[in-house]
């Protein structure tokens, strides 16, 4: 799933922690899509 974010398909950047950021940041994203995912499945469900 992180081969879809552009920044993150080449290595841009030139500091170690910038590039772990940038990591942190889209697993973030894809952790916030999926529970919004969820509660909109659970929510349904009641």
């Amino acid at each position: 799933m992180l081969g879809w974010y552009r920044r993150l398909s080449k290595d841009y950047e030139f500091v170690l922690e910038s590039s772990v950021s940038w990591i942190d940041l889209a697993v973030v994203h894809i952790v916030v899509r999926r529970s919004d995912k969820r509660s909109v499945e659970t929510s349904v469900q009641l």
